[in-house]
């Protein structure tokens, strides 16, 4: 509705942070429409549809008559958008494919901000695991805890589970703890300072990650900026993206294992995705104000 208020003189750029595209607006399809869940976190999403009350189904129904709508007024939207910076440069060329998206990119190695890195740490003994960002089904927790309940690591370890955000599980947070067959876990329930969380980040050497789509980066970044290990689905944009740039990653489906868990990421691998880190951010004020003087010509 905004939209309309903007005069043809005003150049737009769409700062896009992940969900708007992958999440159909007004029961449309996802304008990145990829299949976002695996096996056992699909089976749950389903047996829930089946018990929605009849007051969402009714819902549901006619945000699909509506779509028919909603349809032109989302194509002419698209149309409107000059410049479009992703959190991935992949996720551009995704969108590309939809003949109403003639955006130009901008800043598309990661987008506008700040960020500097700390020293790499050095030495380290492999530590505490991270499992996924938040209590979302994009995370694919259920996925990931079927590996991990036929692994085992050492009594001094932990995983690591932030469940402080999200909504998906917040009715039966049990059946999701209770999914994962071990007491050597650390769930962080309640939402903490910043720094706080960044302490236990801090006793990561081990990162899992289930999503799909883009998302978790910040905590991707601080793997890198740390030497740690991370494993992705291989059908993830995420590991399509970071393979790409020539990250040091590792895949779910075939690397989480006992052996891979109880090994640091070795010296050399760490030093790399951390020089290749500093080097994507190197400079990003910089090549956004040249990028904007650009436009602005």
């Amino acid at each position: 509705k905004l939209f309309s208020h903007i005069s043809d003189d005003k150049i737009v750029i769409w700062w896009c942070f992940g969900a708007e595209i992958y999440y159909g607006y007004k029961g449309l399809k996802p304008l990145i429409d990829l299949n976002l869940y695996k096996p056992l976190t699909s089976k749950v999403i389903k047996e829930e549809e089946k018990h929605l009350s009849y007051k969402k189904k009714l819902k549901e129904f006619f945000k699909q008559i509506l779509s028919f709508h909603f349809v032109k007024e989302q194509n002419k939207v698209l149309n409107r958008i000059d410049y479009f910076s992703p959190v991935l440069p992949i996720e551009y060329e995704l969108m590309k494919s939809n003949p109403n998206f003639h955006a130009k990119p901008f800043m598309l190695n990661s987008g506008p901000g700040l960020y500097t890195p700390k020293p790499l740490p050095t030495n380290r003994k492999a530590h505490n695991i991270l499992i996924g960002n938040s209590l979302t089904y994009t995370n694919n927790h259920l996925d990931i805890f079927d590996i991990l309940n036929h692994i085992q690591i050492t009594p001094n370890r932990n995983y690591i589970i932030p469940i402080s955000y999200g909504l998906d599980f917040s009715k039966n947070k049990e059946f999701l703890k209770s999914s994962l067959q071990t007491k050597q876990v650390i769930w962080l329930e309640d939402f903490i300072p910043f720094k706080e969380y960044i302490s236990y980040l801090d006793s990561i050497t081990h990162a899992v990650f289930g999503q799909i789509r883009q998302q978790a980066i910040g905590n991707i970044n601080f793997c890198f900026e740390r030497g740690i290990k991370i494993y992705l689905y291989s059908d993830s944009i995420i590991y399509k993206q970071l393979n790409k740039w020539g990250y040091i990653i590792y895949t779910i489906e075939n690397d989480l294992t006992s052996d891979s868990l109880n090994e640091v990421l070795d010296e050399k691998s760490a030093k790399h995705n951390y020089e290749l880190f500093c080097r994507t951010i190197k400079d990003r004020v910089k090549t956004a104000n040249t990028e904007l003087i650009n436009i602005m010509k």
